[in-house]
This record gives C-alpha cells, structure tokens and sequence, in this order.
C-alpha cells in the first residue's frame, strides 16, 4: 500500500500519517548548492540574491503543503552563513538573516511567504475558510498535513490568529485577501 508520493515534484500523503521525507531530502541534497555558493567569487548582493532566487526554491520546493522541523530552517541558515564566509566566533544566523538583511533572505520568511502566497492564489475560499474555521475553533495539538493544516501552523508560528472571512490578526490586524502580491 502506498501512503505517500511526489507528484510533479510536489509531496502528496495519502493517509493520515504525515511525512515530509522528499522535502526533507531535497534540503539534504543542497551540499553541492552550498560548496558552489562559497567558491562563488561574485559579490556578496550576488550571493544573497541566489539565496531567494535559487537556494531556497531548490531546497523548499512544495513547503506550503508540508511541514518540516525548526531545525532544518537552522540547518539551511548556517549552509548559507558558511557559503557567505559569514560564520566567525558566536555569530547567529538567526540574527544575521532576521536583522542585517533583507527578509527574503531568510528561509523562514519564504516558507511563510510561499505558503500565504499559494493559499491564496489556488484555495477555494468557500471550502478553505470553511475547513480553517472548523480547524480554529478546536484546535488540534498537532495540525494534520496538508495545505489548509500547514497554512494554520505557520500563522500560529508567528503568533497570528485566524479570524474568518480572510482575516487574520496580528499586532494590527489585516485581511488576508486583501493584501497585494
């Protein structure tokens, strides 16, 4: 019986064990990205736009469907710090790309962004706000895979909240649907 496969390079479970080896694997398999990286003789904006043009795509390529540890954000951070020759004596990538860079640089944020971004672009609002309100209401210990499950994890990651109807509040609050691309 097969419980999970990639389809168009894109993870799919089919049961309700969750799993997110391909995506896993594919974040292992960047080394060469890495080595090709740090060789590199281009200036360092060069070095930053592959990151968000290539690195993370490669790496994170179907993120807004699965879920993956914190962990591998930290392992991705410090491949990058190594290959921008960044990594000195009790320096935080952490700091490095949530601080001294753009956002974009950072893993974490093209995760959020690609997840925000690929719900809105292909959820039926009518059966996807229906299933995060049921998801909101009682919410589970542990979000079940799957776009609707994911989107949620990665709003209450970042200590937002779904509202309804598109809403979600942060320190502000703003209308999912209503924000530009």
């Amino acid at each position: 019986m097969l419980l999970q496969g990639k389809n168009l390079g894109e993870h799919l479970n089919y049961s309700k064990r969750g799993s997110n080896y391909p995506l896993r694997a594919r974040i292992a398999n960047s080394k060469p990205l890495w080595g090709w990286l740090s060789r590199s003789k281009a200036p360092v904006h060069y070095k930053l736009r592959v990151l968000y043009t290539v690195a993370w795509q490669r790496c994170l390529h179907g993120i807004a469907a699965v879920d993956v540890g914190v962990d591998h954000f930290t392992t991705m951070r410090a491949a990058a710090m190594n290959a921008m020759k960044w990594e000195k004596h009790g320096s935080s990538s952490v700091i490095q790309f949530g601080l001294f860079t753009e956002p974009r640089h950072d893993p974490w944020f093209y995760a959020i962004h690609t997840t925000i971004m690929q719900f809105r672009q292909y959820a039926q609002t009518t059966v996807a706000f229906a299933v995060l309100d049921h998801l909101s209401l009682d919410p589970p210990h542990r979000y079940v895979s799957g776009p609707s499950g994911v989107f949620l994890a990665r709003l209450h990651a970042q200590n937002w909240r779904w509202e309804g109807n598109g809403y979600i509040t942060d320190h502000q609050g703003f209308s999912m649907l209503g924000l530009p691309q």
